[in-house]
């Protein structure tokens, strides 16, 4: 396994989560290696985290499908829903490609040597939703920040989580994003998911599926 200092090196120049997180969905990658599935990750942006899974998969043999409806352009609706408003609905055909977010994502997988270890899904999780049919080990959850939103996700694919299968939500922020934390409550008193990492100050959770 990596260490922490490497993981902070890869993800180093990109936007996204803080260093901490993007170690601790690396190695929950690598510590699901024994189980049957695939690893997946629903909001990619940029690819910092994309990256640090991409790597957990690749050390364990597998691929990362990365699922994002912001690598075609970004739709203003679910930009603000996700607190997204500095990414603006494009106008025309040129300012669509120039607000996609597509091309920086490949470029940090290409410029790590990580290109060939991603699935890209360039749509959204309900259209995803219907053509998947194979078991999850490992789910991360960053996409719409809506209650609406982080609920269709969880609900679309978490029954295909595999038992002590992981689970990573992130924006459990009741400042920033109440809705996710309502909706992160709620799963919580069903007693179907434990706490495998609890954020440290931080705003990501990682759940195992009992």
């Amino acid at each position: 396994m990596k260490t922490f200092q490497e993981i902070k090196q890869l993800v180093d120049g990109i936007i996204g989560s803080a260093p901490e997180e993007c170690y601790k969905l690396y190695e929950a990658v690598v510590l699901v290696e024994g189980l049957q599935g695939e690893i997946m990750e629903i909001g990619s942006l940029y690819g910092r985290t994309s990256c640090a899974i991409a790597l957990g998969a690749k050390e364990t043999g597998k691929k990362a499908v990365c699922v994002d409806y912001l690598f075609q352009y970004p739709d203003l609706g679910t930009c603000k829903l996700g607190g997204y408003a500095k990414y603006p609905s494009p106008e025309t055909i040129e300012d669509a490609f120039s607000k996609s977010t597509h091309l920086a994502f490949t470029r940090h997988l290409i410029e790590r040597d990580l290109f060939d270890d991603v699935v890209i899904m360039a749509s959204k999780s309900e259209q995803v939703a219907t053509i998947w049919n194979k078991p999850l080990k490992f789910i991360m959850i960053d996409a719409d920040h809506s209650y609406e939103g982080v609920k269709k996700d969880f609900e679309l694919f978490e029954p295909y989580v595999v038992s002590n299968g992981l689970i990573a939500m992130h924006d459990i922020d009741p400042v920033g994003h109440p809705g996710v934390v309502k909706f992160y409550n709620e799963i919580m008193t069903t007693g179907k998911y434990e706490v495998v990492w609890d954020g440290s100050g931080m705003s990501m959770r990682i759940l195992r599926k009992r």
